[in-house]
């Protein structure tokens, strides 16, 4: 007798999350549809719909995961008792650090990129972790530099986002100089 063990709520939309995450970043934007999600879960497209009723809430779903495993990261790097000049430079580096071209997440943005391109709902998402994201420099910036202006945070922190943002563009650079760098020898 076979049995089917039902799983949380907050388990199952987990999953459908990471399987749509799996599929943009491996397959692209064309081939993230609700049925291949659902097909790569397991689940019927109705059971999906029930977690998921739109296609617009699984992608700020997506989004808003991203946000979280960014969040986690730099929470584990930023030290609460370091002073305010710190803690930005903890964060700088974070971000900063070696990008791994092969990484699901590395793949995850540039999908993410390209699907905000052609979706409102996309895009929409996108700019709301943009949002978060910015904020979280103003606060930063804001912390280590109080005598800045707040146009001269802003305008700050909208050259750090955009360079680590528009550096997914060029992550296949940092492994393709490694190897150069390797043949040298």
């Amino acid at each position: 007798m076979t049995t089917t063990v039902k799983k949380k709520a907050k388990d199952r939309r987990a999953e459908i999350i990471s399987a749509a995450q799996a599929i943009l970043a491996n397959e692209g934007a064309g081939a993230l549809t609700l049925r291949a999600i659902a097909n790569e879960v397991g689940i019927k497209l109705a059971s999906l719909q029930y977690h998921f009723p739109t296609y617009a809430a699984l992608v700020a779903a997506m989004a808003d995961k991203t946000v979280e495993t960014y969040s986690e990261g730099l929470r584990l790097e930023t030290k609460a008792d370091a002073s305010p000049e710190m803690k930005l430079e903890q964060a700088l580096e974070w971000f900063a650090g070696p990008a791994d071209p092969t990484s699901d997440l590395s793949k995850l943005e540039l999908q993410f990129w390209a699907l905000a391109q052609t979706n409102k709902d996309a895009r929409a998402a996108l700019r709301r972790y943009h949002d978060t994201y910015i904020e979280y420099f103003e606060n930063l910036i804001a912390g280590a530099r109080p005598n800045y202006t707040p146009a001269l945070i802003r305008a700050k922190t909208i050259s750090i986002v955009s360079l680590f943002e528009g550096s997914v563009l060029f992550v296949d650079l940092v492994d393709d100089q490694k190897t150069r760098v390797s043949r040298a020898r």
